[in-house]
């Protein structure tokens, strides 16, 4: 009479909810301030005073992001622009490819 061998294995699964690790949704309250509607933001966020925001509004969704100077923008995409020059490019040229046939794939443009 032979004997088998069984083995067992046993797995842990972790569910993370990417969403609210990614964005964390804070709860706040508005107040009045002046003749205007003012919203306290948590300090979490470090967004400090005198920081220049952009409001939108989609429906009942409000996004509230910092606004990007465009000078800044340029400046680092210039910055990123020399950078890729000064690495140059390779001395022996690019590397030709072998040609490549995409097949036909029917309901695609």
């Amino acid at each position: 009479m032979s004997r088998r061998s069984l083995s067992f294995h046993t797995y842990s699964y972790i569910r993370v909810n990417l969403k609210d690790v990614l964005m964390a949704a804070h709860e706040t309250k508005t107040f009045m301030s002046g003749n205007s509607v003012a919203l306290r933001l948590p300090k979490s966020l470090a967004i400090g005073p005198d920081e220049k925001m952009v409001i939108e509004q989609n429906g009942d969704v409000l996004t509230i992001r910092r606004a990007r100077d465009p000078a800044e923008a340029k400046r680092r995409m210039r910055a990123a622009y020399d950078a890729m020059l000064a690495i140059g490019a390779p001395e022996d040229g690019v590397q030709p490819r072998a040609p490549f046939d995409f097949p036909d794939r029917p309901g695609l443009l």
